[in-house]
């Protein structure tokens, strides 16, 4: 296996330096640099590998201690650090308008401390969110693009719902694909999770009332102290290495002064074996506290450097009822084309190059301040402040999804659909071919085919496309308030500021075909034509053998490929205010209301243009199709829009015993649309008449809290209706697969969902515990508005609008969410299992089939060594299941591709679909020594 190496050398300078990548903090003159330089191709044995990881690990840690170094002093060691560990039952800060008791919070609200995290492997800071009830977490595509529905709300991503780090959010906008996770890692950083399930998140969510997840970092102690770990593993059963290394420090510094700081590097090749590393970085954390007698004030910062394979993209299965990976592939397997590069036209005569295993690169900068002062009689300031400049850039191929050699659409992505001619596909590694002919340019026969390909589909290939993006976001955020408390009740009123400026470039490098099969190779596409003009406008005359792909398989003349931009300013203002008052004996009343305004300007691409290249493109040969033609931006159009929403919350409870407590609760809130429903706006004549309406989740909640020295639960019950604004990208020109418009339904979709949710801590004795979670739901589309075009691809005046599937289950809302955890503990050896159950889900709107539930065992075994020395074990899917996460789609991806929905299930009961599947067993070591 060839790999493709990147060395990430960490360098400590006063000055910038040429072949400098990341610059984290522009215009200051002392700076940690990430410096990337590529070597050539080498096949590494498991020595080198782990000569690798030991390398960049030193050079981490060491950049880790030049920090300490310029804030530490010299400490007692042997002292324990009061700041490391985190009670938890005891406070909660999020969800609330005053930190409080775990138990008075009259909300449904978990928490996860960072004993129960460092013990654990998770593959994504999102696996975390699994531990608690209600929500229901898709991390089947790696440490990045998870997705979360909380309280069966919409999981396409992470909409709904605000992912905090230290009480802001990571991220306060979410638009195609670019999320929260892209800029939020696991580490031995983070002291405390806090999970707000509903509620009121109406009020304190800066537009997420579906919930608000808080990683809350660690800070420095009375005492120093700290620990460092190095982990080895083995992912995609055991095949795949897995090499990290975590580090967390802190302690005093005197005069009221402390700090930490910490991080990890990590280099791994994923669960899936795409042939060379999938991710490669890490991120560096440090905050510094200062403490008065009547508040105190943080000071933290982060970066982050990190790429990330697109390894968990897609599984071929088939069986509608009980899905089976199809002969030949396993779970290990991967539908992404091995290590490749080529350069790109961009002009007339200029390239750029694209590299298939950059990954997904999130380099993240972000620089905060908080505190929190008390003053007068009983008053309260606080007031938390971030600036964060965030990059995420895409260069990898997505192997989805199959095409037929005689689908009409599949020769769209090449541009020379309608074209007659014979084209000739050969398998760059064995060299076996394929013959298609075609006599008009939109029938096309299979003369013969000796490619390799699966027994049950021996005419299917694998579209892959170079997807080529660009987000760029810089956001200064903003959240204060003022506390007044009196004897039995206590005001705050509060707000929120956030302004993001958007910089996103969208496209691909070039689109080609592959092999379907487990190790994918690139097709040679020639076409000997007939003559004639493209639907895209590729003019080639008769009796000319043109050569459609470029040496790599890809190429640029796509009709398939488009290109976009938007610049855009999202702002965001809020005001809140609440009141928490004990107006009777055991009895309290916890109310708040919050109004928001949300402006947004942006700057929207109208459409592509394909130029055409009368020269020859960069090789200057007219018959090298695959560099004569370019894409370019039409035109822009701009948008200014504003929404102002309300939302309110409120509950009663009462106080039973200090042990026992209940409350309602009952919660409505307003919320603007996502950055891209703005953005989809590209057209100055059907966009004026675009009118938003905000989505509403109004939620009712019943909950009961227990709580004892050795054991505590809790059981709410719920009753969620989310109104959201329906929206559909349809395809506008009949002679282009890459026009879209969006189209908005005047009526929004309607969304039910009842369930019960129960978390449980019970510790029996000082050797037995159990943790467990149970969530039972049942979602339901009241209203499901969507577009079809009976008459094809074209104006959106003749797009038929109908609620299709108004009654049916709910889409991919897992009727059943549970986890059981017990743990036995005896002298120097922990011992736990953690088993997770994720029930039945529809897979689609239509209900066209059902995903069955699926369950995932993680085995952890640790042995104390000594007092300070630990060493962990750790099976993650210990069985190797293979549960089916979520249904991606089957044959096509254009004009002509079969629908999918329950006639064409009923009629096509053995056909190929594609699926995310979990990830497969994992095998990993760590060693941690605390200091």
């Amino acid at each position: 296996m060839t790999y493709r190496m990147v060395n990430i050398n960490i360098i400590y300078i006063d000055q910038p330096t040429k072949n400098r990548i990341f610059n984290p903090i522009k215009k200051m003159q002392r700076r940690i640099y990430f410096v990337v330089t590529k070597n050539t191709k080498m096949k590494l044995n498991y020595l080198e590998q782990v000569l690798l990881y030991i390398r960049n690990s030193v050079l981490f840690l060491f950049s880790a201690a030049i920090l300490m170094a310029q804030v530490s002093t010299t400490v007692d060691k042997g002292e324990k650090n009061d700041g490391a560990k985190v009670e938890l039952n005891k406070f909660v800060v999020t969800g609330v308008f005053n930190g409080i008791n775990k138990q008075q919070a009259k909300t449904a609200i978990s928490t996860l401390d960072f004993s129960d995290i460092e013990k654990i492997i998770p593959v994504s800071a999102l696996d975390l969110l699994s531990f608690v009830p209600g929500v229901q977490v898709n991390t089947a595509q790696g440490i990045v693009r998870g997705a979360i529905r909380s309280r069966g709300l919409n999981g396409n991503t992470q909409t709904f719902i605000s992912i905090m780090e230290d009480g802001l959010p990571v991220t306060a906008t979410t638009y195609d694909n670019y999320a929260h996770d892209y800029f939020l890692r696991a580490d031995s950083t983070i002291g405390q999770l806090e999970v707000l399930r509903g509620g009121s998140a109406a009020v304190f969510g800066p537009n997420a009332p579906g919930g608000i997840f808080n990683y809350i970092s660690k800070t420095g102690g009375e005492f120093y102290s700290g620990q460092v770990s190095a982990s080895y593993g083995l992912q995609g059963n055991g095949k795949l290495p897995y090499y990290r290394t975590d580090l967390s420090v802190g302690g005093p510094l005197g005069n009221g002064l402390f700090y930490h700081v910490g991080g990890y590097y990590q280099n791994d090749y994923g669960s899936q074996d795409v042939g060379y590393m999938s991710n490669r970085g890490g991120q560096l954390k440090a905050n510094i506290v200062k403490k008065f007698a009547n508040g105190s004030f943080m000071f933290y910062v982060k970066l982050l450097h990190d790429r990330n394979g697109f390894y968990g993209a897609n599984t071929p299965v088939t069986g509608w009822v009980d899905p089976k990976i199809i002969s030949g592939f396993t779970n290990v397997d991967s539908v992404i084309i091995p290590a490749t590069s080529f350069e790109y036209q961009t002009g007339p005569n200029t390239s750029r190059h694209w590299d298939s295993t950059q990954g997904m690169l999130s380099i993240g900068t972000s620089v905060g301040l908080k505190f929190e002062t008390k003053f007068g009689d009983s008053w309260t300031l606080s007031n938390n402040i971030k600036f964060s400049n965030n990059e995420n850039d895409w260069g990898f191929a997505n192997g989805a999804p199959y095409f037929k050699l005689n689908a009409a659409y599949m020769y769209g992505y090449i541009g020379t659909s309608g074209i007659p001619g014979t084209y000739t596909l050969t398998d760059t590694s064995s060299g076996k071919s394929a013959i298609v002919n075609s006599i008009t340019g939109s029938d096309y026969t299979i003369i013969s085919n000796n490619l390799p390909a699966q027994p049950n589909l021996p005419d299917a290939i694998l579209r892959q496309l170079a997807y080529n993006k660009n987000y760029i976001n810089e956001e200064l955020m903003d959240q204060f308030s003022v506390t007044k408390t009196f004897n039995n009740m206590s005001f705050t009123l509060g707000g929120y500021f956030c302004r993001s400026g958007v910089d996103y470039n969208n496209g691909f490098a070039g689109a080609g075909f592959s092999t379907f099969t487990p190790t994918k190779h690139m097709l040679n596409i020639t076409f000997n034509t007939l003559g004639g003009t493209s639907a895209g406008g590729n003019t080639i005359p008769a009796g000319t053998a043109v050569q459609v792909t470029n040496p790599q398989g890809f190429t640029s003349a796509s009709n398939g490929s488009f290109l976009g931009r938007t610049i855009d300013v999202w702002l965001q203002e809020a005001l809140f205010f609440g009141q928490r008052w004990d107006f009777a004996d055991k009895w309290n009343l916890d109310w708040g209301v919050r109004g928001e305004h949300v402006q947004v300007t942006a700057h929207n691409s109208t459409g592509t243009v394909y130029s055409r290249s009368t020269t020859g493109g960069v090789d200057k040969n007219k018959n090298t199709l695959y560099d004569n033609t370019y894409a370019t931006i039409a035109s822009f159009y701009d948008v200014d829009r504003t929404m102002n929403t309300f939302s309110y919350s409120g509950a009663v409870g009462y106080e039973i015993n200090k042990s026992n407590t209940t409350y309602f609760r009952i919660s409505s809130a307003e919320k603007s649309p996502e950055l891209s429903s703005y953005t989809g706006l590209t057209n100055s004549v059907t966009a004026p008449s675009i009118k938003f309406a905000p989505n509403v989740v109004t939620q009712y909640e019943l909950g009961y809290k227990f709580v004892k020295p050795r054991y505590s639960f809790s059981i709410a019950a719920y009753h969620s209706m989310l109104e959201a604004t329906a929206g559909q990208l349809l395809i506008v020109d009949p002679t282009s697969t890459s026009t879209f418009q969006w189209a908005f339904s005047p009526n929004p979709n309607q969304t039910e969902n009842k369930g019960i949710e129960f978390e449980s801590d019970f510790r029996f004795n000082n050797n037995f515990s159990l943790r467990t979670t149970l969530t039972l739901q049942k979602g339901k589309q009241i209203a499901s508005w969507s577009f079809s075009q009976p008459k094809g691809p074209g104006p959106l005046a003749d797009a038929v609008l109908s609620n299709s599937s108004s009654g049916l289950p709910a889409a991919d809302i897992a009727e059943t969410l549970a986890m059981v955890a017990p743990s036995y503990t005896n002298g120097r050896l922990f011992a736990q299992t953690i088993w997770r159950y994720t029930g039945d889900r529809k897979a689609d709107g239509p209900n066209s089939f059902t995903l069955p539930g699926y369950s995932q065992t993680d085995l952890l075994l640790q042995w104390s060594l000594t007092k300070r020395l630990a060493l962990n074990f750790i099976v993650n899917n210990a069985f190797d299941g293979t549960g089916m996460v979520a249904f991606v789609g089957a044959e096509g991806g254009g004009v002509g591709a079969p629908a999918i929905n329950p006639a064409f299930v009923a009629a096509n009961p053995n056909v190929v679909y594609m699926v995310l599947p979990i990830q497969a067993r994992a095998y990993f070591a760590k060693l941690t020594y605390k200091f």
